[in-house]
């Protein structure tokens, strides 16, 4: 991600993998914590899971520790751990690097299309029935249609009213 986009909320978290992987074993409580801790800071630094300041150069390890209100000990602990074990990459930059950081992310630039189909779809405008609540969308095929298709099969005649879906007035 490049700088300016917007900050993530959240970041996956596999509920298997934390509870019986590896992670359960090599690392005590307080480092899980850390760890937890440190993911949810790349994703707020938002630097493809890099933990750097906006210009892209490391933030000291005593303000990490501040910032996670845990000792630097500790800190230093968990990332020595995670550095041999794979989790942090080992590079010579002094940057906390989450290695494999697109299996904490959320799937939210793979679901990106599909919201914005959902937007054109809420600008369409709809009839919709006020008694079994079926919805048609109006187009050059049912712009004329005035009657309920679902509820005249059960032999009712009800008015369709028509629906703006954006603000869903008639």
């Amino acid at each position: 991600m490049s700088r300016g986009a917007t900050r993530r909320s959240w970041v996956k978290l596999w509920v298997t993998g934390w509870l019986h992987g590896s992670i359960r074993w090599q690392l005590d409580a307080a480092e899980r914590s850390t760890w937890a801790d440190l993911i949810c800071m790349a994703g707020e630094c938002n630097q493809d899971g890099r933990i750097c300041d906006n210009d892209g150069r490391a933030l000291p390890i005593k303000y990490i520790a501040n910032t996670l209100n845990i000792p630097i000990d500790l800190l230093g602990g968990t990332i020595a751990k995670c550095k041999a074990e794979g989790r942090i990459e080992d590079r010579n930059d002094s940057i906390i690097v989450i290695a494999n950081w697109k299996a904490y992310q959320s799937e939210y630039l793979r679901q990106k299309p599909y919201r914005g189909e959902k937007k054109k779809l809420s600008n369409k405008t709809f009839k919709k029935c006020p008694q079994c609540h079926y919805l048609v969308e109006i187009s050059n095929l049912t712009e004329r249609m005035e009657i309920c298709p679902r509820c005249m099969k059960k032999g009712k005649e009800v008015k369709l009213e028509t629906k703006d879906a954006k603000s869903g007035s008639r």
